[in-house]
């Protein structure tokens, strides 16, 4: 082999390998560029990861606070509503193996949907629940339990929480249901009462006038009455009760557990 053919394979290889350190150098320029571009997005990733975790836990924190003060059996009122409306399904997709790093995060991803799951069905249930007070403006005049009655002035069961305020006040439905009855009832004068879901019944009485019908469906905060003195009654004011499977709880349990937290 002459001394040019290998002084021109030399050149050659030098050609090659000076293009192959320019490639290279190109190559961890745009890996470099990839891996500022991932770590970028990752960074992202975790403080909106951050950022709805903490959301989520403040909304939980919020919502069992309301339940809590009720001291209503949230996991009960979860179970019922998730039979109800949480309907999902579609094929098996196996999921391929990951990184650790990847795996991590799905991880936390799946943690804060069932968070997020929690608080949607939290707040579906409360919807439905009689949380909040039916008269926006008025004054407490007899508590439940226990009391002197007003016109007998002897010691009686009060089922119910008296609130006081001018005649024609809005009366308003505390939560979402459906109204099973609209008229007068012995006692209570005219009255509205309204079937919620879980058991759950709300009473509105001695009202001047009903603005509703057996069957209708209400809203939290449609006004469905109006406040009077009919009924057994030495003034203006509604009689509310609260009702679970039939049986009379403290109604302010319910106003005080919405004025903390709603």
């Amino acid at each position: 082999m002459s001394i040019d053919t290998v002084s021109d394979a030399m050149n050659e290889v030098i050609t090659e390998r000076d293009s192959a350190k320019t490639r290279m150098s190109s190559l961890n320029e745009a890996v470099g560029k990839l891996q500022a571009k991932v770590d970028y997005w990752e960074g992202r990733q975790e403080r909106l990861l951050s950022q709805l975790e903490s959301a989520a836990q403040i909304s939980l924190t919020g919502l069992d606070k309301i339940f809590a003060g009720a001291r209503i059996d949230v996991d009960r009122i979860i179970e019922s509503t998730r039979r109800d409306y949480s309907g999902e399904g579609g094929p098996f997709e196996p999921f391929e193996d990951q990184s650790d790093v990847a795996a991590e995060a799905d991880m936390r991803i799946a943690s804060l949907m069932n968070d997020l799951e929690r608080v949607n069905l939290m707040r579906f249930a409360a919807q439905k629940i009689p949380f909040g007070s039916p008269v926006r403006d008025g004054r407490y005049t007899s508590g439940f339990g226990p009391r002197r009655d007003p016109l007998k002035r002897r010691t009686s069961m009060h089922t119910g929480l008296d609130i006081a305020a001018p005649r024609g006040t809005p009366i308003y439905a505390t939560g979402d249901g459906v109204v099973t009855f609209s008229g007068r009832m012995h006692g209570y004068g005219i009255v509205v009462k309204i079937r919620h879901a879980f058991g759950f019944e709300t009473l509105y009485a001695h009202n001047s006038r009903s603005k509703v019908k057996v069957g209708q469906r209400v809203e939290r905060g449609d006004q469905i009455a109006e406040m009077g003195s009919t009924g057994r009654s030495t003034g203006n004011h509604v009689h509310y009760e609260v009702r679970i499977d039939r049986q009379p709880v403290n109604p302010m349990k319910f106003i005080k557990a919405a004025r903390d937290v709603l």
